[in-house]
């Protein structure tokens, strides 16, 4: 079978969390025998590939989807939305979406519109978690058949780090509150920055340089900016390790596999209650926060960071079941399903 990957393109011009999740997903599904890759749209075919699996239905990815179905290539899309399921704010969506119709007599649509577009399209729709499918179900009207729920993997090599290969390449102490992801107001580092008083490494890169600058200002000589690191760096996972706790307070996350990352590493982690990451709360060692309450985030990190030695163990327990390769064969079957049964 030929997979081929695809999403927006401007995509590739930063590292993230959704870049991550697409690289996981290719050599993954390589290492089980499928032949999977990101689609070279100047020099490729939809029609090359035996299914295409779009990532995103955001930035005008209908048209690559309904491209496919022009081509007779069966799709599948993972959305990747924040799992915030607020109905009435999906009413209002699609009250304001028919109204701008109405008004232009269908010639100008809204991003709701293209969104569904994409959805409906689409042959299969994966979920990341239960809280997505939801958004998918009921913002979108799509029909629960048509929706598959598969989670996000974790690197094996995560769950072999130590803090040995960081405290021999750095001069910080241990124990610090490590946040990893890309530097800008939606990840608010700055929030857990005023939050605490303990030492903070940042590591991501930085699409908002005076949002950063703000950071560093405010946390002094607190902050330790370490770059960015490809997603099987190593020394990543030494990173997570030498930590004492891993926060991700953002606005919200459809996932939120930094996190699973960490306790893969044995290092407890804090993240938004607007997740999607399919694991329950199990304070020290993973806890939900409101991340724009600083009360609460501190009292947080600072039950993460009183936890005993048996950290290691209890962190990597809750995530030794999250497997990329799990993932893969889940998705090979979607795929296998999606093309014979044409759902």
């Amino acid at each position: 079978m030929k997979v081929g990957i695809t999403s927006y393109p401007m995509l590739w011009q930063r590292t993230g969390g959704l870049q991550v999740q697409i690289r996981h997903t290719i050599h993954s599904l390589r290492r089980i025998g499928v032949d999977a890759e990101v689609i070279d749209i100047y020099n490729e075919k939809i029609s090359d590939f035996d299914i295409v699996h779009v990532f995103s239905a955001t930035h005008g990815m209908y048209l690559t989807l309904q491209e496919a179905r022009l081509q007779g290539v069966k799709t599948v899309v993972s959305p990747v939305f924040q799992p915030d399921m607020n109905l009435y704010k999906y009413k209002k969506f699609r009250v304001a979406s028919w109204l701008l119709r109405q008004i232009t007599s269908n010639e100008v649509k809204s991003s709701y519109d293209y969104i569904g577009s994409a959805l409906h399209t689409a042959d299969r729709i994966i979920a990341l978690s239960e809280k997505e499918w939801a958004v998918i179900e009921i913002g979108y009207d799509i029909k629960k058949e048509k929706i598959s729920l598969v989670g996000n993997g974790v690197d094996p090599h995560y769950f072999e780090s130590t803090a040995d290969h960081f405290v021999k390449n750095s001069s910080l102490d241990t124990g610090f509150v490590l946040i990893v992801g890309s530097i800008s107001s939606f990840k608010n580092q700055l929030g857990v920055i005023r939050a605490t008083n303990r030492n903070i490494v940042l590591v991501g890169q930085i699409l908002d340089h005076g949002y950063f600058d703000q950071c560093r200002a405010e946390a002094g000589e607190r902050l330790t900016y370490l770059g960015t690191f490809d997603f099987n760096d190593p020394y990543l996972g030494s990173i997570y390790a030498a930590a004492g706790v891993t926060v991700l307070a953002s606005a919200g996350e459809a996932f939120g596999l930094t996190v699973v990352e960490s306790l893969a590493a044995g290092t407890p982690a804090i993240i938004t209650e607007k997740n999607g990451l399919g694991l329950r709360p199990q304070p020290p060692y993973l806890q939900f926060v409101d991340s724009y309450n600083s009360m609460l985030l501190n009292a947080a990190i600072e039950k993460s960071l009183g936890v005993g030695f048996d950290r290691r163990e209890k962190c990597r327990g809750m995530v030794q079941h999250m497997s990329w390769d799990n993932v893969a064969k889940d998705l090979l079957r979607i795929y296998n399903e999606t093309i014979t049964r044409g759902d």
